[in-house]
């Protein structure tokens, strides 16, 4: 008899609550539908057509909603809305909702949609829905590298944008053999390239038969590394003193400069590492006159230093560094450096406005 009346005390405990837990999802999605309509009160409550597409857009991928998509006056915002909604939800006769026409480049609105879904759902039949034949393409190769299947890019009619398929899989999957099944110098170079710096194997770079690619594996590695050693590597001089320029002027190392090749990009190099450190003595190295005054201006009215103003050789740039300090200083008297005449008296305007507005 007591069994009995366990038995029917659980089942009623689980009918009580059974329907508590109902209610309680009734009560979130009574709450989830409110919010969502307040939201939706606040953008027919805007009253500018830009700003409130802005808002229907934004509620309505967040939402998963296609029917705030229809509030959009935009005809491209709605395309937008619909096609984000069908990447998102997977679902393909979302899609059938977009308002087709073709870009200046020749593309079908409606067949982004289908080809975005496709590479969202990882099915390659969807992209048979595509018409036009260069998304369609674009949409297999998409598919090929979400799925990292290579053999789907042999549906691929197009023999660069195959290759370019077989290029983005060997990288996602560092395998360096898939390079092999690319004939293209240039996109077996690229390869190789991204696969080196992304296993560190340098030794990949020599594979490259591409020289611009060769150099620039080679320069990625030595900038990746700080090593200018194999800036030595880079077989074009202008790629090389780039490369060395660049890891002087990261490490603020000047004694680095002087193995650039080029003259301006040699002074570039002592100019930014001078700036960096505020170190007058380095733009002493600069060999280009304009470059230097430069140099010693900038430095000047970053710290101050009026008798770095007195290095300059270019008279209207010493004038300029004058008024800069004058200018930062609110110093009125360093306008009197200046020869009199419009530029001091500019100087002297500069100060007192700068005074009023502290």
């Amino acid at each position: 008899m007591k069994l009995k009346w366990l038995i029917v005390l659980l089942i009623i405990g689980l009918v009580l609550l059974s329907s508590c837990v109902q209610k309680r999802v009734e009560i979130k999605n009574t709450a989830v539908t409110e919010d969502k309509q307040k939201l939706n009160d606040t953008c027919d409550k805007i009253n500018s057509s830009i700003k409130k597409d802005d808002c229907f857009i934004e509620v309505a991928i967040k939402n998963k909603d296609i029917r705030l998509c229809e509030k959009i006056s935009s005809n491209s915002v709605k395309n937008t809305c619909y096609t984000n909604i069908a990447k998102s939800t997977k679902d393909i006769i979302i899609c059938e909702k977009v308002i087709d026409y073709i870009s200046i480049l020749n593309l079908s609105a409606k067949d982004k949609c289908y080809a975005l879904v496709a590479e969202a759902a990882q099915d390659i039949s969807l992209c048979e829905q595509v018409s036009n034949s260069f998304q369609k393409n674009v949409c297999y190769g998409n598919v090929a590298l979400a799925t990292k299947n290579i053999l789907l890019c042999e549906k691929i009619a197009t023999e660069n944008l195959k290759e370019v398929c077989y290029r983005n899989i060997a990288i996602e999957t560092r395998d360096i053999k898939l390079c092999e099944k690319i004939s293209s110098n240039r996109e077996k170079g690229w390869c190789y390239r991204n696969i080196a710096l992304l296993t560190d194997k340098i030794d990949l770079c020599e594979e490259i038969s591409d020289n611009k690619i060769k150099d620039d594996c080679f320069s990625q590695f030595a900038i990746g590394n700080e090593d200018i050693v194999l800036c030595e590597r880079v077989v074009n001089i202008s790629e090389r003193s780039d490369c060395v320029a660049f890891i002087a002027m990261d490490s603020a190392k000047p004694n680095l400069c002087e193995k650039v090749y080029d003259a301006p990009k040699k002074d570039e190099c002592y100019y930014n590492i001078a700036l960096q450190t505020n170190d007058t003595n380095i733009c002493e190295k600069i060999t280009e006159s304009k470059t230097k005054d430069y140099c010693y201006s900038d430095i000047a009215t970053e710290t101050n230093d009026v008798s770095t103003c007195e290095k300059i050789t270019d008279t209207s740039e010493r004038e300029f560094c004058y008024r800069g300090i004058a200018a930062n200083t609110q110093n009125s008297s360093l306008c009197e450096k200046i020869p009199e005449g419009p530029k001091r008296d500019k100087c002297y305007s500069i100060v007192i406005e700068l005074s009023k507005i502290k």
